[in-house]
């Protein structure tokens, strides 16, 4: 488990020529991420937050990653892939959702309490950017949303607020959330 709290990354670039990431970069980890600013921060894939599953079946052995966002704000990020830029704000990948004996989420899940996603910026998933892929046909990614807003984003292809890729992605609002004013150009 990574827990990150009262942090402010500001102007952070991860942007080279190799594969890079945004702030927070895991494979496979539980992230929890409490009262913190992700401001002008850019890389080619997920400009504030990259999180990547990998199969527990691999020969890395990592469990399916999961993310909490509690309280924290996405301003102004964006993924600089030349092309196929995924994930402003929060880039999303991979894997299967994992419950308990009771059915509650244990990994493969990312929830949002409050804060914003906002003025970001990507190909497909200016605010975040959800992708699947579960081969066994199961549900493999689910965003759970209470509160908080993902709002006036900007992508150049689709999911200007949210992106839905591949696999069976299921999404959950509760509180009052907004999702609005996000546009594709």
């Amino acid at each position: 488990m990574l827990t990150v709290k009262n942090l402010i990354f500001d102007g952070k670039n991860f942007g080279g020529t190799d594969i890079n990431h945004g702030i927070i970069d895991t494979d496979g980890w539980n992230v929890e991420i409490e009262n913190c600013d992700f401001n002008n921060c850019q890389a080619q894939y997920g400009g504030g937050i990259f999180i990547k599953s990998v199969d527990t079946n691999s020969s890395n052995k990592k469990p399916y990653g999961s993310l909490t966002v509690r309280d924290c704000n996405f301003n102004n990020c964006q993924s600089l892939k030349a092309t196929d830029k995924y994930g402003g704000g929060v880039y999303f990948n991979k894997g299967t959702l994992t419950t308990d004996g009771s059915g509650n989420p244990v990994s493969g899940f990312m929830r949002i309490t409050g804060g914003s996603i906002s003025r970001s910026m990507a190909t497909n998933g200016g605010g975040v950017y959800l992708n699947g892929d579960n081969p066994s046909g199961g549900v493999s990614r689910v965003l759970y949303m209470s509160g908080g807003s993902i709002a006036s984003n900007t992508v150049s292809d689709k999911g200007g607020g949210i992106f839905v890729g591949d696999g069976n992605v299921r999404i959950y609002f509760s509180g009052t959330p907004y999702v609005y004013g996000s546009t594709s150009t």
